[in-house]
């Protein structure tokens, strides 16, 4: 729908300040230092898309070892959400609450599988 009027900005509105207060997610931004092991791909990914401007990733040894991530990040169903997506890639460390958290939802997930009878044997579904 078009609207007759033009928009009006309010003057001492700025994009990407409310974009920084978290306004696109639910609930209020609580920022935490995530510290988490992630694999050599994962790391990669984070090189080109930085979770955050003081994101670090650290060489554990070889690439083989992995990395340790650390960024501040707002506490938010996304950040689950994506740590969430990236299992096998990924392992919280701290804060100790998310890693609980993750950790309970992992769990929750196997148990539906589990409890459906599919087992470990099952064929992937990922192509070879």
């Amino acid at each position: 729908m078009v609207l007759d009027a033009a928009a009006e900005k309010p003057a001492d509105f700025h994009l990407q300040d409310y974009i920084n207060t978290g306004a696109f997610e639910f609930g209020g931004p609580t920022p935490i230092t995530l510290v988490a092991w992630v694999n050599d791909n994962l790391a990669r990914l984070l090189t080109e898309t930085p979770l955050s401007e003081d994101m670090e990733l650290e060489a554990i040894g070889s690439p083989d070892d992995g990395y340790r991530l650390s960024a501040t990040v707002n506490d938010s169903w996304e950040l689950r959400w994506w740590i969430l997506s990236q299992a096998g890639a990924l392992k919280v460390e701290s804060p100790e609450e998310l890693q609980a958290d993750i950790l309970g939802r992992l769990r929750e997930g196997l148990e539906l599988y589990i409890s459906s009878g599919v087992t470990a044997e099952a064929k992937s579904s990922k192509p070879d």
